[in-house]
């Protein structure tokens, strides 16, 4: 069994305010034409599929991939949902280390759309910072979707943003459908 190695990785203390210089957002035909952002994974990042590819945690987010796979023989799959019915259960973790393996194959390309209005983590667990995402579209402060493409990792990114003070009034504002279609 052949495996690619895995990208070199820094890591890098997580930063808590928003950019300086952001990438500019844009309004892609496809996700090819995304800002490109450096992955350095923070000092607090969980990201084992990516850090510790020999560990068990890795292994089963691996297994959890190739289960995908199988089910997309049967019917088309095209999102996946990590839910759970209380905060901090570990949503985020799992979505973002999921996200790393289904990336890794490069046959698929994959999005990683942060719901997590409330207690936005995914651009911090990336090493990208605070940058513009799904809270400032849905909320009418930019036209286009900001989605990232991290490299090394061949992933795009559609991170949260910015916590809103109305969450629920923006998940519930119809955009959302939208962009899910």
């Amino acid at each position: 069994k052949v495996r690619e190695s895995a990208p070199t990785i820094e890591r890098q203390p997580s930063a808590d305010a928003f950019d300086a210089n952001p990438p500019a957002p844009t309004s892609p035909n496809g996700v090819e034409h995304c800002p490109v952002l450096a992955f350095s994974m923070p000092e607090d990042s969980r990201l084992v599929s990516v850090a510790e590819e020999g560990s068990l945690g890795a292994e089963k987010f691996r297994f959890l991939a190739v289960r995908l796979r199988h089910l997309r023989q049967n019917r088309p799959l095209k999102k996946v949902l990590i839910t759970s019915t209380i905060p901090q259960e570990g949503k985020s973790m799992v979505a973002a280390n999921l996200a790393c393996t289904l990336a890794q194959r490069k046959q698929q390309k994959t999005l990683l759309l942060e719901g997590d209005l409330r207690r936005p983590s995914i651009s911090n667990q990336f090493g990208v910072g605070k940058i513009p995402g799904l809270c400032e579209w849905l909320g009418g402060q930019t036209e286009s979707i900001n989605i990232y493409k991290l490299e090394p990792l061949g992933l795009w990114i559609l991170p949260a943003g910015a916590a809103p003070q109305n969450p629920l009034e923006l998940m519930q504002s119809g955009k959302l459908s939208l962009l899910m279609e």
